[in-house]
């Protein structure tokens, strides 16, 4: 039997791709710094042998294949040692490259909405009997995974952006969402992240299909430029006029479906049945407007992933729309110091929306908070100089979010929202256990 290794298993990308391994005959070994829920689930559900420490050793004396996140930097002793023993080596986006050159590949592409809109696309395809691959960036609740086995030739992936990983991709129908500025610590400025969706509209073929918002900001001249080599654009928000009755709330959402609808109709599907079945059949993914629970006082608790301005702005608005008069008692972690900088003022904005905002110390993910001089604090200030009397905080853990949380006894009157990159999705959890 055939051995895979994977480095930063544990995440959204590589679990997903590790369950696609498995189901084509391949024992899973690999590691991850953070034995996190989807770690143990890999190992109960395909039998996988993951380490919580990189080391040269882990590799297993028989691997026929090592796959790493884009993250993972060259001096890992897991790539090292793969080099000197001549195993195969790719990328977590290459190898996706790898399974989408034999499959008709429907990418779902965008700054925000990928993930919703592939779950529904994914979901329509399975329950209308289409038995697509699907890989996704979050957990599928109708598949319990982020990744849904398939035996016909439909290859459905979510498609991402940060460091040209979608460039691997080999598109039949690219569905772009919408694209507003992000990853400029990668890009440097606006005209470079527009760029690299160009450059992925560019891969699709003569006959391929561009799904998409044809006059959306940034999108209009990628539109035009896939109409004058050919290829066939279609309007999606044509679809976001019909009557829709969808288990999440916000406009956005709607878009969301319209897009998702306008795909499923490229493989000959009839409109009111597709319209019926994401209405009825979806599941929102894992953080992603996600009902948690209820808290002992009665307010309810919702998890949303909301990581970029953009994307709260969304979420607060669809929130207001479908809950009216309650109040927001929002939790928040901002995603990346470069990111808390670049788009200070939209934050700003957004953060004195709500009624009630805690904020966390923020998530630097790939970047260290020496290198860089704002704070959450620095964000509170320029809020309530914005806003005065705004009720707004710093918690400065996970512990204290919740003690604060509890403390103020929030009832029905009250929704509670905790969203974000890093730790938010946890204070959550544990405030309706």
């Amino acid at each position: 039997m055939k051995t895979a290794y994977l480095i930063g298993i544990g995440g959204a990308g590589l679990s997903g791709l590790a369950r696609y391994l498995h189901q084509n005959g391949y024992l899973i070994f690999g590691a991850d710094n953070s034995d996190n829920d989807v770690c143990q689930k890999l190992r109960t559900d395909i039998g996988a042998t993951i380490y919580t420490e990189h080391t040269a050793d882990n590799v297993p004396e028989h691997c026929d294949l090592v796959v790493y996140s884009p993250a993972v930097s060259p001096d890992n002793p897991e790539r090292i040692v793969a080099v000197e023993r001549e195993i195969s080596q790719y990328t977590y986006p290459e190898y996706l490259g790898v399974i989408s050159v034999n499959k008709k590949t429907i990418a779902i592409a965008g700054t925000n909405g990928k993930t919703t809109t592939t779950t529904m696309v994914a979901t329509v395809l399975d329950e209308l009997g289409l038995d697509p691959t699907v890989i996704v960036g979050g957990q599928m609740p109708r598949f319990g995974s982020n990744f849904k086995a398939g035996d016909s030739d439909l290859f459905v992936v979510e498609a991402c952006e940060y460091k040209e990983s979608f460039m691997s991709l080999h598109p039949d129908i690219v569905v772009m969402t919408n694209i507003t500025p992000d990853h400029l610590d990668y890009f440097g400025t606006v005209e470079n992240y527009v760029g690299v969706f160009q450059k992925f509209v560019d891969r699709l073929p003569k006959d391929g299909v561009l799904v998409t918002d044809p006059n959306a900001q940034h999108i209009y001249i990628i539109a035009q430029n896939a109409e004058q080599r050919g290829i066939t654009v279609i309007d999606y928000t044509q679809y976001a006029q019909h009557s829709w009755d969808l288990p999440i709330p916000g406009q956005y959402n709607v878009h969301n479906a319209a897009a998702a609808l306008t795909t499923c109709l490229q493989l000959n599907l009839e409109t009111s049945i597709v319209q019926k079945t994401i209405e009825t059949k979806f599941e929102t993914a894992d953080r992603r407007f996600q009902l948690l629970g209820m808290t002992t006082d009665g307010a309810p608790v919702y998890d949303d992933y909301a990581h970029n301005v953009e994307a709260l702005d969304v979420l607060i608005t669809g929130v207001r729309e479908h809950y009216g008069d309650k109040k927001i008692v929002l939790v928040y972690q901002l995603h990346e110091y470069s990111r808390t900088e670049n788009f200070l003022d939209g934050w700003v904005q957004q953060l004195s929306r709500p009624d009630v905002v805690r904020l966390m110390p923020i998530y630097g993910a790939r970047e260290k908070p020496k290198d860089f001089s704002i704070r959450s604090q620095d964000v509170v200030s320029q809020v309530t100089e914005k806003v005065n009397g705004m009720d707004i905080t710093c918690v400065d853990s996970v512990e204290n979010a919740v003690e604060v949380i509890e403390d103020a006894n929030y009832n029905n009157d009250h929704i509670i929202i905790c969203a974000g990159a890093g730790m938010a999705d946890q204070v959550g959890k544990l405030l309706v256990a």
